[in-house]
């Protein structure tokens, strides 16, 4: 008790009236009237508000999503879903659909500063022409030789050959079987699999 640890002068006569009057029987008013209300003032001052102040310890699990009810909260509630379990929804999709670069867009939206989640939202986008909102994704993560690669396809979709080998022959180091891909396709050369964009879900 906080009377006890710190002694104030009037402690034994608050404590007598604590100890002997019953709430409901007058204590609030005998301590108010103790020596003349001074101890009261004392202790509203110095004592009430640290036995009012309540501190509390929250402990919680997060339950793990299914892909269907991933694929369900993706467009009801987007924030209870981790950017692994929105990526899992997007497989419910096809590449090219609208549903597919709604999944990924909600995504960049929800993770606005995650590299990958950007790349992804651009793949998507430019998979249905969109290479406005492609730019706008990419722009954003630049910097990050990741998405080299999507530069280069986005530069090839806009007309501008020579940028698009020039982010290309940059992403070779990164993602080589696509970069080569991409060069031989910028050159001419036939190649077996005609994919240039792929998300990177689950990539950290």
């Amino acid at each position: 008790m906080l009377l006890q640890s710190e002694q104030p002068p009037y402690a034994d006569a608050a404590l007598s009236i604590i100890r002997n009057v019953g709430i409901f029987n007058g204590r609030e008013k005998q301590l108010m009237e103790l020596r003349g209300g001074a101890p009261y003032r004392d202790m509203l001052r110095h004592f009430f508000p640290r036995l009012r102040r309540l501190e509390v310890s929250v402990r919680w699990n997060i339950r793990a999503v299914s892909v269907g009810e991933a694929y369900q909260l993706i467009y009801t509630h987007p924030e209870w879903l981790s950017l692994s379990e929105m990526y899992a929804a997007a497989r419910y999709y096809r590449p090219g659909t609208e549903q597919y670069r709604e999944v990924y867009e909600i995504a960049a939206y929800r993770f606005p500063e995650d590299v990958v989640a950007n790349i992804n939202a651009s793949s998507a986008v430019m998979l249905t022409g969109d290479t406005k909102s492609g730019r706008a994704y990419l722009q954003r993560v630049e910097s990050d030789p990741r998405s080299w690669n999507n530069l280069g396809v986005l530069a090839l979709m806009e007309g501008h050959a020579g940028e698009a080998e020039k982010w290309f022959r940059k992403a070779v180091g990164i993602e080589p079987r696509k970069a080569r891909q991409n060069l031989q396709r910028l050159q001419g050369i036939p190649v077996a699999n005609d994919r240039e964009l792929q998300d990177k879900r689950g990539e950290r």
